[in-house]
């Protein structure tokens, strides 16, 4: 296709490059745009995710819609106040009812990766850890999280209220959240289950580098005996 276009080819078969891309023709037309022009690329990498799109009736009518709803709530203004607040190292308690063991585990919040924070964790199950990667935004009145295990085999998203939507929320020491979720069951049958998870942002000491205190704390949640029903 670079030798065509270096050369001179017929507008159908440009016509035809274009629309094998989903890309408007004016862009391969315009002979003084580079290969690394930003808005060729930008459009070459819309017209990928457009195609990797599943192809089925709710992200075919609402999958631009959610895009547009989704970068509105998730600014870089907001991503940057949300981060003051949800930044540093939260124990975990996962309950599944009708279940009574309750599951604990830590969550690192580290940073901003595009239009979410991004973050670690690890679960402990039947004196296994299950570590996983973490990603939160918002859509709507509500804050999502999900993590995913890094087995590639367990998957959840918890649901909680925005706490940048009340200053007592996000003012509360120690800082803490209820979250509410669905998610592939850690034992048992492999079948999707109800999630109830209370988190708590620990406190870290002046200077203490945070990696060291998430490292601390799951070692330390790792030797613990888990917690009963009953127990605050």
């Amino acid at each position: 296709m670079a030798e065509d276009v270096r050369c001179g080819i017929p507008s159908d078969r440009l016509a035809g490059y274009a629309a094998y891309f989903g890309i408007p023709i004016e862009l391969l037309a315009d002979q003084g745009r580079a290969s690394n022009d930003e808005a060729l690329l930008a459009a070459l990498f819309a017209a990928r995710e457009e195609a990797v799109t599943p192809q089925f009736a709710l992200w075919k009518n609402l999958g631009a819609d959610f895009r547009r709803q989704y970068c509105a709530d998730n600014t870089d203004a907001y991503m940057a106040s949300l981060l003051q607040v949800l930044r540093g190292v939260h124990l975990l308690h996962l309950l599944y009812p009708p279940a009574r063991e309750i599951h604990r585990g830590c969550l690192q919040i580290r940073g901003v990766d595009g239009q979410a924070l991004n973050g670690r964790g690890s679960l402990f199950h039947q004196g296994e850890a299950l570590p996983f990667v973490a990603g939160v935004s918002r859509f709507g009145g509500n804050l999502h999280l999900t993590c995913h295990f890094r087995d590639s085999r367990l998957l959840g998203r918890l649901m909680t209220e925005d706490p940048l939507r009340h200053f007592a929320l996000s003012r509360r020491k120690p800082f803490y959240l209820d979250w509410l979720g669905v998610g592939d069951c850690l034992s048992g049958p492999a079948t999707c289950a109800f999630m109830q998870c209370h988190t708590e942002r620990l406190e870290a000491v002046k200077g203490q580098n945070p990696d060291e205190l998430f490292r601390q704390s799951c070692l330390a949640v790792r030797r613990q005996a888990g917690p009963v029903p009953g127990d605050p």
